[in-house]
């Protein structure tokens, strides 16, 4: 759900922000915080969001509704559950398998994919290393099999 979705039911369909919390499986408040970390403010008298954030751009198309990891089941086969057409962004990244170990490292590319990937970023409002790990991680999953089957065909 995005964050327009959320406003429009709360503000022009009388719906209660936190039943709509909990009929989308979150805890009372979540999407309430959540709202206000993107910047809107709930106006007593109007009982209406609004936004007042700093961003330029009011942050409408943003998603609001992804799971929260407490709340998500990752499936058994974590492999077929992120390469499956079905799985959304989100669960991907929660059955993501990271270890303890983290490292930083910088590496130079082109300017646009950086652009492109900063936007996604700041439209999902999750940790950039995770969203960079899965990057690596699904081109590592498809391009492995077929780097090892082209050694296998030379043999």
């Amino acid at each position: 759900m995005q964050v327009k979705e959320l406003i429009r039911m709360v503000n022009e369909e009388g719906k209660s922000i936190y039943n709509i919390s909990e009929s989308e499986g979150f805890s009372r408040g979540t999407l309430r915080q959540r709202l206000i970390k993107f910047g809107y403010k709930f106006d007593d008298e109007s009982k209406k969001w609004f936004y007042t954030g700093t961003n330029e751009i009011e942050p409408l198309d943003y998603e609001i509704c992804y799971p929260s990891k407490s709340k998500q089941q990752p499936t058994a086969n974590l492999k077929n559950s992120i390469g499956a057409e079905s799985t959304d962004f989100f669960t991907a990244l929660l059955q993501l398998p990271l270890e303890s170990n983290k490292v930083t490292n910088s590496f130079k590319t082109d300017k646009a994919l950086v652009d492109r990937m900063k936007k996604f970023i700041e439209q999902v409002s999750l940790p950039v290393g995770k969203i960079y790990s899965l990057a690596v991680y699904e081109f590592l999953e498809k391009y492995e099999p077929i780097l090892k089957e082209l050694k296998n065909s030379k043999k």
